[in-house]
């Protein structure tokens, strides 16, 4: 008897923290819908919620592994990262600007068919988006980055501008993310 009365409480505590912390409101007081990806039942990509905030449309999922970490971005503009500057797991909200960016661009490039074969550019200033960036979409991935040695970018995306405002949104969230939850990164 006494086992039981340890593994509800535990139980109720486990699904509150899986939970995360999204909004009890739900999606008409401004929480992106759960769907994420599914574009026949998100709102258009250019209609924010009422806290200014894009939605996502035709992808649920980001994985970027850079800066020695494995940041997961989900379609609701949370990201956990295996690796802070502190060393340690940290999870986080990403800062509405760069979320909209991100998504804006993001939600652009999800709407042109990829490159058959990656095109790849000269990168002047070291990032530290240094490895790959995937979105998930619908069970499949789909490559959006991949960083060669220190200096060359090659991507899937068709429009240059899409792209740059992309990869500029995607190095801002793993610069984040190395500082969160880590206090000796200003």
């Amino acid at each position: 008897m006494s086992c039981l009365r340890i593994l509800i409480p535990t139980a109720a505590i486990l699904s509150i923290l899986a939970s995360g912390c999204g909004d009890p409101r739900g999606p008409e007081q401004g929480t992106p819908p759960a769907t994420g990806g599914d574009p026949a039942t998100s709102p258009p990509s250019g209609s924010p919620d009422v806290n200014g905030a894009l939605y996502a449309v035709g992808w649920d999922t980001v994985i970027i592994n850079a800066n020695y970490a494995k940041t997961t971005v989900d379609h609701v503009a949370h990201f956990l990262t295996t690796r802070n500057a502190c060393g340690r797991d940290a999870y986080g909200a990403i800062e509405l600007g760069v979320w909209n960016q991100f998504t804006e661009s993001l939600n652009a490039a999800m709407l042109e068919a990829p490159l058959e074969e990656p095109r790849c550019r000269t990168v002047e200033t070291y990032s530290k988006m240094d490895g790959t960036a995937e979105a998930l979409l619908e069970g499949r991935k789909r490559l959006l980055f991949e960083v060669r040695g220190h200096s060359e970018v090659c991507t899937t995306i068709r429009d240059r501008a899409t792209e740059e405002k992309l990869f500029s949104a995607i190095t801002a969230i793993v610069l984040a993310a190395d500082k969160e939850d880590c206090s000796l990164v200003n």
